[in-house]
C-alpha cells in the first residue's frame, strides 16, 4: 500500500513538473490533448474518526492510556531546569510518568525531584541540559526521549 502512494506521488509530481514546463515556454495546456493510462485504479475507503474512536495506536486502549503514560523503569537524570521565573537549577530527577498534549511538542514530565524530595513537574521545553546518571549519556530532548521510549 505503501509503495503504491510512492507511485502516485511520483506520477502527480511528474504531470505537475510536465505542466509548469509547457507554461514557462508559454504553451497553454490544449483540452484535446488526453494524457496516456497509466494503468494505476485508485481507490479511497471512507474513514470517520471521533475522539470517541480511540487511538490508532493498539498499545493504549484510551487516549487517556496514550496521552498520560507511566514510565516502568527505573531511571536517573540531572537536568538543568529552568522556571517560569527563567531561574535555572540543577536537579536529579527520576520519571515517574510522561503527560503529552495534542497537537504540542513538549512533553510534561511528572517526576520524583531529589533536591525537593517530592513529586514535581518539569515541561520538557524548560529542560536545558539532562544527562542519564546510569549510562553518562546526554540527552538532547528528555521529553521526546522518553515519549519515544513509552
Amino acid at each position: 500500500m505503501e509503495i503504491l502512494w510512492v507511485v502516485l506521488a511520483l506520477i502527480a509530481a511528474a504531470a505537475a513538473a510536465i505542466g509548469f514546463s509547457l507554461r514557462s515556454r508559454g504553451i497553454p495546456p490544449q483540452p484535446s490533448e488526453k494524457l496516456p493510462e497509466v494503468g494505476v485504479k485508485i481507490e479511497f475507503e471512507a474513514r470517520t474518526w471521533s475522539v470517541d474512536s480511540g487511538p490508532d495506536n493498539p498499545k493504549y486502549s484510551t487516549w487517556e492510556e496514550a496521552m498520560n503514560r507511566p514510565v516502568t523503569d527505573s531511571l536517573l537524570f540531572r537536568i538543568s531546569y529552568a522556571d517560569r521565573n527563567g531561574e535555572i537549577t540543577e536537579r536529579e530527577i527520576v520519571p515517574l510518568a510522561i503527560h503529552l498534549t495534542a497537537h504540542r511538542p513538549e512533553v510534561r514530565i511528572r517526576a520524583k525531584c531529589l533536591l525537593r524530595n517530592a513529586e514535581r513537574d518539569f515541561m520538557s521545553d524548560r529542560i536545558i541540559t539532562s544527562v542519564n546518571m546510569r549510562t553518562g549519556r546526554k540527552i538532547s530532548d528528555l521529553g521526546q526521549y522518553l515519549r519515544a521510549k513509552y
